[in-house]
């Protein structure tokens, strides 16, 4: 597996193993990015993108319901709305993040992507 530039690793265990209850997740990466897939379908992606500063901080972008997604971009950061289309959402990973909300985020995009079975399937 290629590592993708920039992203930390001990961040990208941990969304490995926020992940790591969901069937059928596989994960591939290129010099890019983590994909972590369901059938084919993204559940997430983890990279890096260095910034104007020249730091180059890991973010997360899974999907999100409409009215989830609103919400949280209000709050400002460490959600962004990504370019990849209108029901992604992106999230700065760092010291400060809330893994128990990512937790819930990734079941939720999981559960958006992932054949119906597999969705109801888990708690």
């Amino acid at each position: 597996m290629v590592e993708p530039l920039g992203v930390d690793e001990r961040t990208l265990q941990r969304v490995r193993a926020a992940v790591a209850a969901l069937p059928e997740v596989e994960e591939s990466s290129d010099r890019w990015a983590h994909r972590f897939t369901v059938h084919r379908r993204v559940v997430a992606y983890v990279f890096s993108v260095e910034d104007p500063r020249g730091t180059a901080p890991t973010m997360l972008v899974c999907n999100a319901e409409s009215d989830e997604r609103a919400a949280l971009l209000a709050t400002g950061h460490p959600y962004f709305a990504p370019n990849a289309g209108h029901d992604r959402l992106g999230i700065v990973l760092d010291g400060a993040s809330d893994w128990d909300q990512i937790g819930e985020l990734l079941v939720d995009s999981y559960r958006r992507v992932a054949p119906r079975r597999l969705g109801d399937s888990i708690d």
